[in-house]
């Protein structure tokens, strides 16, 4: 291994990065440390390879964050390869666990980061924006693709982009929710309204809003639901089940759906089973539902 290490050094200091970190590859398959991950990531930003560095460098994030000496390099990386708003919402997440000088760092380190590739990048980020501005006018396919390019944009641009989206009866209820989802996880402060799978119209405000898997209500239902499903060996109903209730979401949140706490009356709602239905509003939401997840399947 000494000998593999010297010749990836010596690839490296030649400015042969990519023979350098296919030598670190083979360095970190044999020894995947925290050391060897450093090098292969940093040898594969240099050679201009910066999704693969950013993948790599997942396999030990928790190592990045715990060091303020090699934080600032994964940041940078993060920043290369476009993760800005995968970077923007972790940020938000361990936000309130930071000193002071640990986030100045974070932020300046980020924002330095950003100044240097933005001449690069910049034509990109206009396009993915226009593309979330007018995401209404794109097909169920060209919505999911916009929504994924997003990862490029920073968490103040995805914001001003998605604005106009929530509420278009045109975006597709799950990608509506995955970019609620995202306003929740950065924590932003500005309203929004929200049109429901139902079709009513919600001002709702981000950061104050429950993640579904927070709310206790839901909990209890989906531990109850589990439970069933194991005994009858069908746990692969519970994905299509809880996709129902992300749905519900917004509507869950403003306690507008009742039955959370009945488990017989959920499950009719949710397989649906039209036979166990009493109340014609309840028939109506589990046809609704199952329409709006087959539409989202094709």
């Amino acid at each position: 291994m000494d000998g593999l290490n010297a010749r990836a050094q010596a690839a490296l200091k030649a400015q042969n990065y990519l023979q350098a970190s296919q030598l670190y590859a083979e360095l970190y398959a044999k020894k995947p440390s925290f050391r060897h991950n450093y090098q292969l990531m940093e040898s594969l930003y240099l050679a201009q390879e910066y999704a693969q560095a950013f993948e790599i460098s997942q396999e030990r994030l928790q190592d990045y964050l715990a060091d303020n000496e090699f934080l600032p390099r994964f940041l940078k990386v993060a920043v290369a390869a476009q993760r800005n708003l995968w970077l923007d919402i972790l940020f938000a997440s361990l936000k309130p666990y930071l000193t002071a000088t640990e986030e100045s760092m974070w932020q300046k380190t980020v924002a330095r980061s950003r100044g240097e590739f933005s001449a690069s990048y910049q034509s990109q980020h206009t396009t993915v924006m226009k593309q979330l501005q007018y995401l209404g006018a794109e097909d169920i396919f060209e919505q999911r693709a916009s929504l994924q390019a997003a990862q490029k944009l920073t968490g103040s641009e995805f914001i001003e982009a998605t604005k106009g989206a929530l509420s278009d009866c045109n975006v597709a209820t799950l990608i509506r929710i995955e970019i609620l989802r995202s306003l929740v996880e950065l924590q932003s402060k500005q309203s929004v309204k929200f049109l429901t799978v139902t079709g009513g119209e919600s001002e709702l405000l981000p950061a104050e809003l429950p993640m579904l898997e927070g709310i206790s209500d839901y909990q209890a239902l989906a531990q109850q639901i589990q439970s069933r499903l194991s005994q009858k060996g069908q746990n692969y109903l519970w994905q299509i089940l809880n996709l129902k209730l992300l749905l519900l979401w917004p509507e869950i949140v403003q306690q507008k759906i009742t039955w959370l706490d009945q488990a017989e009356k959920a499950l009719a709602i949710l397989l649906p089973e039209e036979e166990k239905i009493q109340m014609e509003s309840d028939l109506k939401l589990a046809l609704l539902l199952e329409k709006t997840l087959t539409e989202w399947e094709k």
